[in-house]
């Protein structure tokens, strides 16, 4: 169990190093906005090579790279910035743009996939601690 837990815990100190030595966050914080994006990103990229793989077009395949890189990347935001309100805009706005394109190109309002905009807000509420 311990060795599945090696590469998280490289990953948690690497993205909180700054904020250690300053003291200045709870690394609470920076745990649950981790886990959040790494859980939401397995979907998105599963969406992404959905995307890739069976729709004619390409638009959302393309947005979907894309933005599950930016939203992969938006725990970096700690490294340099203790603001978690911007890490969770960073990771949400991504997911949004993402989750419209899919859900415009595979049927639109009668998509499945528009269940998934439920989970924005708890996504928010997680990651910033507000109900």
């Amino acid at each position: 169990m311990k060795n599945l837990l090696r590469p998280y815990e490289a990953l948690f100190n690497f993205i909180s190093l700054n904020r250690v030595k300053n003291k200045d966050i709870d690394l609470t914080a920076i745990h649950i906005h981790l886990l959040t994006v790494l859980s939401t990103s397995v979907l998105m990229w599963l969406y992404t090579a959905i995307a890739i793989i069976y729709m004619t077009n390409p638009i959302p395949g393309l947005i979907g790279v894309v933005c599950s890189l930016v939203h992969l990347l938006s725990p970096l935001t700690f490294r340099w910035s203790k603001n978690i309100f911007l890490a969770s805009t960073i990771a949400l706005l991504p997911g949004i743009i993402h989750q419209t394109s899919f859900s415009c190109f595979s049927g639109g309002f009668m998509s499945s996939a528009l269940i998934w905009y439920g989970v924005f807000p708890i996504h928010a509420g997680l990651t910033c601690g507000k109900k």
